[in-house]
């Protein structure tokens, strides 16, 4: 039967011999590597010869390639499955040198034509189907040799074989998920081979599909009720606002740091206080924190809160409120975004207005802010369109957690601290990994961590003293699954909120569309860009700069450029680097935390009265806004 341009043959006098050398799943990955060839039909001439691994759809969940013992011949699976392959993976042919095939006549068969025969693959089952999961089903997984032989291609599917060294039954289960806009599905997927089979076996059932925006769980149980209660509370919030912005005075020193995405005072927040305190100031501080937005908030807290946003002089925020935004800002409090991100590098806010996840143009989000702070003139533009606000009250005060950098004394209690509380990194090169989501937001942020081979990474780091550390974006839902074999070098540090103090640590980072890349390049240490998916991120996310001008360091899409550029750390290109932040820093000084103390003690520069500026003439004359005093 010809097929897809080659013969397809019953092998009655072809005897296959295969077998797996290295079957492993990381995540929803499996990478294999093994051999195939008919016997007594050996080919030197690696051009007339092809493998490559299937994923067949198992009707009859049974085992669909089997030699028969007594003929020694192959029975076709194809005599009863029809379309059944769902997924061809393309293969690598293995080096010869480090893969010899014992099965071949002699060892000069083995060094002729092992290279031949040899090969590896890797199957994502979690974007199998166009970016989607292994849909629900039996599968089982075959190897198809093809070979050019009197003129003709002939080519037949086998079992992929006994896995080497399999002394127990193989069972691997994990989960799989598909995030959308709205949605997230869920499925599980089975892979087992029993020892002495040669039949590998997959099984994908798809659990359930949930929109993680209208649910709030509680060991994985849906909490309507306790959904209700908090839409009643949040509604009870905005009256209070409502009393107390109308019948409540302002109280002129103080100021309210708001956050729900910390429980203590970190990153900009925290520069700001120290300063306050260092300072001595007569301005009256006030912490309203929560660990998320998730997190419940008490009733009593929520008029609490209220009365603070309605009658601080000055409220700050450090990230994402939308609690906030639906509020109308009285005459003479001042709503200022601290922003926890540097410079501006991908497209946030109401630059992404059309794009999957980004905002209506009627959204609320953002635009109440009487000021935003940023740490150059050159993204001013940019922050004022993510926010959907004038650029006079975006300012270029600088970060106030990148004082850090520029503090010897603080630098090296840190990294005291840090050896202390993670010992692991005691004479260690250490990588640190510090990616940003993906998905369109906080409800569906995931990272496919499958485009790390650990092995790969392990076997050609630990040995020169490298460890690896990854440091997750807290929206993401999923984790790195370290292999247990491997924990003495990969470590998950997520679970440190702050950051900067990881970067002080790091010998080199590793991160993607992240504005961790601002921070870390105050150290003028080595950046690498992984970054496998930058086409389909530019399409959905885009940025405001050209990617591959912006970044300063390597663009590496896979395992090996990682390795290769992380063993070349000590190669960094500090003019490029230097370019980099002269146009993202207005200032190099340390100085951000009292220039913003600074703007808190003279009011920003806004009429008391009301939330515009203070305009002068250029001979120093005031400006007074219409109908002002």
């Amino acid at each position: 039967m010809r097929k897809n341009g080659y013969e397809e043959v019953e092998p009655a006098k072809l005897i296959p011999v295969r077998g797996v050398r290295k079957f492993s799943f990381d995540g929803n990955v499996l990478r294999i590597s093994g051999y195939a060839y008919f016997d007594e039909m050996l080919e030197k001439n690696p051009h007339k010869i092809e493998h490559s691994i299937l994923v067949k759809r198992d009707y009859n969940n049974q085992d669909v390639s089997t030699i028969n013992e007594e003929t020694s011949e192959v029975d076709s699976i194809n005599d009863y499955v029809k379309d059944d392959v769902i997924y061809e993976a393309s293969v690598q042919r293995d080096s010869s040198a480090n893969q010899v095939i014992e099965s071949l006549n002699n060892v000069a068969d083995a060094a002729t034509y092992s290279d031949n025969y040899s090969y590896s693959a890797k199957i994502d089952f979690g974007t199998i189907y166009d970016g989607h999961p292994l849909d629900s089903g039996s599968y089982t997984l075959t190897v198809r040799l093809k070979q050019f032989v009197d003129g003709r291609w002939i080519a037949h599917d086998f079992s992929l074989g006994e896995i080497e060294n399999l002394e127990s039954d193989f069972i691997y289960a994990t989960k799989m998920n598909l995030y959308a806009e709205k949605y997230v599905t869920k499925y599980s997927f089975v892979a087992t081979q029993n020892v002495g089979s040669r039949t590998i076996q997959i099984v994908s059932n798809k659990l359930a599909k949930v929109n993680p925006a209208e649910l709030i769980v509680r060991d994985e149980v849906i909490d309507v009720e306790r959904h209700k209660i908090s839409k009643i509370k949040k509604a009870i919030f905005r009256l209070a606002y409502e009393y107390y912005r109308r019948f409540s005075k302002i109280k002129s020193k103080r100021v309210s740091f708001l956050s729900d995405s910390r429980v203590d005072i970190t990153g900009n927040f925290e520069y700001i206080y120290d300063e306050m305190k260092r300072r001595q100031t007569d301005l009256e501080s006030r912490f309203y924190f929560k660990k998320t937005n998730n997190e419940p908030k008490k009733l009593r807290e929520y008029v609490t809160l209220a009365k603070a946003i309605a009658t601080s002089r000055f409220v700050l925020l450090d990230d994402f409120y939308p609690l906030i935004y639906p509020l109308t800002i009285r005459d003479g409090v001042e709503l200022v975004q601290v922003w926890h991100a540097v410079g501006a590098f991908k497209t946030f806010g109401f630059s992404r207005v059309g794009m999957p996840g980004g905002p209506k143009l009627s959204s609320k989000n953002h635009r109440n802010y009487s000021a935003a702070l940023v740490s150059s003139t050159n993204v001013v533009p940019n922050y004022a369109e993510g926010f959907g606000i004038d650029q006079r009250r975006v300012l270029p005060l600088g970060a106030p957690r990148t004082d850090l950098f520029f503090d010897e004394d603080k630098k090296r209690d840190v990294k005291a601290r840090l050896t202390d509380e993670m010992p692991f990194i005691k004479g260690k090169k250490v990588v640190l990994f510090a990616p940003t989501f993906r998905g369109p937001g906080q409800n569906t942020a995931h990272y496919p961590f499958d485009w790390l081979d650990y092995e790969t990474l392990y076997n050609k780091l630990a040995k020169e003293g490298f460890i690896f550390l990854f440091k997750i974006h807290p929206f993401v839902k999923n984790s790195p699954s370290i292999p247990y074999e491997y924990s003495n070098f990969f470590y998950d540090v997520s679970d440190y909120r702050e950051v900067n103090d990881l970067l002080l640590i790091a010998d080199v980072m590793i991160t993607d569309y992240s504005s961790v890349v601002f921070e870390y390049s105050l150290l003028r240490r080595k950046t690498i860009f992984f970054a496998p998916d930058l086409s389909e991120y530019i399409s959905s996310r885009n940025f405001y700069v050209d990617y591959q001008e912006f970044i300063p360091g390597p663009h590496v899409i896979d395992t090996m450029g990682l390795v290769q550029e992380i063993k070349n750390y000590k190669e960094v290109d500090t003019d490029r680097i230097d370019s980099f932040l002269n146009y993202y820093f207005d200032n190099l000084d340390g100085k951000a935390s009292s220039r913003v103390v600074d703007a808190l003690e003279t009011g920003f520069g806004f009429d008391s009265e009301g939330t515009e500026q203070v305009q002068f003439s250029e001979d120093g004359k005031r400006i007074p806004r219409w109908g002002s005093k």
